[in-house]
């Protein structure tokens, strides 16, 4: 007997190694103690046999289902899913709203995170003087008030504190804190739409280096996405890259060292999201939400010593806010990926760039330029290539488990 602590009670079923795999799905990654064949939930939403758990809270308490993988007997005929294979779930809290099956609501959650993260962008852009360090600082210690809520509300909030890996998460924080001061510099540097269109090339930064450290098996077609994705940055920061011609500043702003901070941001940001990838095998994803903040706002209080600056009300008014919207959008964003697929809300990432451009007219006269809009194309293409191909490949992935027997 198996078993795995999930919230409201224990998750148990009995499994016979010679004829089924069970996998409870929850926050993208299966328990590692459990023997069976880790899915995604996008994977596992695809199978032929799909068996909700009774008893357990679904959309407030839990992302819970069992997935059961049907082996081939010897003969060539398929076991019977689940026949003999009892489960046992003492009761929990009464079901809420059901998990992926409102997808319309889970686009709804994705464009809210993409409009309140803009929103904390541009409030951390208006906060001329404070340098990057001290943004972080804000932007991450104020975002502990919503996310904590939220988790209360989840009754996750004992849970996420627990961790077996605090030195991975040592590593996310510092790499994310690491991403943040870049681009929040960056952000002070560069018109907002810019900024933000520098950033599409963080998930195809994310697909290189997975298959360059992780040995994910990338094929050529998403590296011409990377590729491509190259060349759509390098159009938008070529103009700006003035830093071994001489060129002068802009009213005061480095727009070149902005570029390359932009970039510097993606890079960590991008080896976070490796770290996050080894952390989900073991941690909640609220246990590695509610670590980052903690680790990021103790990583920026050491810059103290390279100079804060004591804000003005307004300008404290305008940090508080911006930690507080980062809270909400990501609590907004775990919220898309719990009512759709994450392939799903993905493409809707681009509508920041709408967003953006409007944004930064109106609030700071930011015109955009020819080669903005041009290499912003090609990486918002670039993008949604990778996310079409990967649905399509981990599709394909689960029509090959589905024929195949798992191996015991």
């Amino acid at each position: 007997m198996k078993g795995h602590d999930g919230q409201g009670g224990k998750d148990s079923c009995q499994i016979d190694p010679d004829q089924t795999r069970l996998c409870l799905v929850r926050d993208d990654s299966c328990p590692p103690s459990w023997p069976l064949w880790r899915l995604s939930f996008a994977e596992a939403s695809t199978r032929a046999v799909r068996t909700k758990l009774p008893g357990i809270a679904e959309g407030r308490n839990a992302q819970s289902f069992v997935v059961v993988l049907k082996r081939q007997k010897a003969d060539g005929s398929a076991s019977h899913p689940a026949a003999n294979f009892p489960l046992t779930v003492p009761p929990a809290s009464p079901p809420s709203m059901a998990t992926q099956s409102r997808p319309l609501l889970g686009i709804g959650f994705k464009i809210m995170a993409v409009g309140v993260f803009l929103a904390m962008a541009s409030l951390l852009k208006a906060s001329v003087g404070v340098p990057a360090g001290e943004l972080v600082f804000f932007r991450s210690f104020f975002a502990l008030i919503p996310i904590v809520i939220f988790m209360a509300w989840q009754r996750e909030l004992i849970a996420a504190t627990k961790t077996s890996r605090p030195g991975g998460h040592f590593v996310r924080g510092l790499m994310g804190v690491l991403g943040q001061g870049f681009g929040f510099y960056a952000l002070t540097q560069l018109p907002l739409a810019e900024a933000t269109a520098i950033q599409y090339i963080l998930p195809l930064m994310t697909v290189a280096m997975g298959a360059v450290f992780l040995g994910e098996d990338v094929k050529a077609y998403r590296w011409s996405a990377v590729i491509a994705g190259l060349i759509g940055v390098a159009i938008i920061i070529w103009p700006r890259l003035t830093l071994f011609s001489g060129g002068a500043t802009v009213e005061g702003l480095h727009p070149d060292w902005g570029a390359i901070s932009a970039l510097a941001g993606c890079l960590f940001a991008a080896i976070a999201f490796l770290q996050i990838r080894r952390l989900v095998a073991t941690e909640r994803s609220s246990t590695i939400v509610f670590y980052n903040s903690i680790s990021c706002t103790l990583f920026a209080l050491l810059t103290i010593p390279f100079g804060w600056v004591m804000p003005s009300p307004t300008t404290a008014a305008m940090l508080i806010g911006a930690g507080i919207c980062g809270g909400i959008a990501q609590v907004a964003l775990t919220e898309s990926f719990r009512h759709a697929d994450m392939s799903l809300v993905a493409p809707f990432e681009y509508t920041s760039l709408v967003f953006s451009l409007i944004i930064g007219y109106l609030a700071f006269g930011d015109v955009p330029t020819l080669p903005m809009l041009a290499g912003s194309t090609i990486l918002v293409g670039a993008g949604i290539f990778v996310v079409i191909r990967e649905q399509m490949l981990g599709l394909q992935r689960a029509r090959e488990r589905e024929m195949a027997s798992p191996q015991g």
